[in-house]
């Protein structure tokens, strides 16, 4: 691969090394937000409500009224309060969010192998633009499904005393689940403006490449066409003159 482009006067290669660096802070981070241990919360001043928690994507991990660590959807069966629902969207919101989440993961995954192979002269860079963008959907599917299915707010009033009225409230993983999400929305975007640019320079310098070898053909056989047709006329210019020089002692001797 001898063709180079610059972007910003920084060499395609280098840029590409630090994606890399990106992708794997991307893919730390996105690790990181299946083990948070505080994705939601609610508590309670009514002796009704006995609900109040801190929990992860499918279980609590600080209750009061609950034992710890138990399962959402084992609550929501063990419930019998009107409102119980809310135990199971916790449940299903959770369980979406591993499930678009670890796709996310594997295309981010596959891409940064399929840039690395591409420095090493291995040549899959197009495929790579897939999985930029399935990485991104992956990851916005995930935090998006999670929001809408367990209704949480970042505004409520997470000690809401109202019976009809549950307010769950953010924590920390839904928060940087979201700044992921701003994170490799600027990322990906640049890789597939920036290997968009680079697939259709390798396209131009190969063409031109193979423009330059079929020159260079053509020439060559031109150049040989011309020293065999040389050859030839220098051939029957000497035996043209032996011709002569036959005639003239054939006369000489008569």
């Amino acid at each position: 691969m001898d063709y180079k482009i610059k972007v910003c006067k920084i060499d395609h290669r280098l840029i590409f090394w630090i994606f890399l660096c990106l992708n794997a802070i991307a893919l730390g981070c996105m690790i990181a937000t299946l083990f948070v241990p505080n994705w939601s919360s609610f508590s309670s001043s009514s002796s009704d409500i006995s609900r109040d928690f801190k929990g992860k994507l499918l279980e609590t991990t600080e209750t009061l009224k609950e034992s710890n660590h138990a399962r959402f959807i084992d609550l929501y069966y063990l419930c019998t309060h009107k409102t119980c629902k809310f135990w199971k969207n916790l449940y299903i919101g959770g369980s979406s969010y591993i499930i678009f989440e670890c796709l996310s993961i594997g295309c981010t995954t596959i891409w940064s192998i399929i840039l690395f192979l591409f420095l090493i002269k291995k040549d899959y860079l197009v495929s790579s633009l897939f999985f930029c963008a399935m990485a991104w959907i992956g990851h916005l599917i995930a935090i998006v499904t999670w929001l809408s299915v367990t209704e949480v707010t970042y505004n409520g009033d997470c000690h809401n005393s109202d019976n009809a009225n549950i307010d769950i409230c953010t924590e920390d993983g839904p928060k940087l689940s979201l700044a992921i999400l701003v994170f490799i929305t600027i990322v990906n975007a640049s890789f597939l403006i920036i290997a968009r640019t680079v697939i259709i320079e390798k396209v131009s310098y190969e063409e031109r490449r193979l423009n330059s070898l079929e020159d260079k053909s053509e020439a060559q056989l031109i150049n040989r066409n011309a020293e065999n047709d040389t050859q030839f006329i220098m051939k029957g210019e000497i035996s043209t003159e032996k011709l002569k020089a036959t005639d003239l002692l054939n006369l000489t001797r008569n």
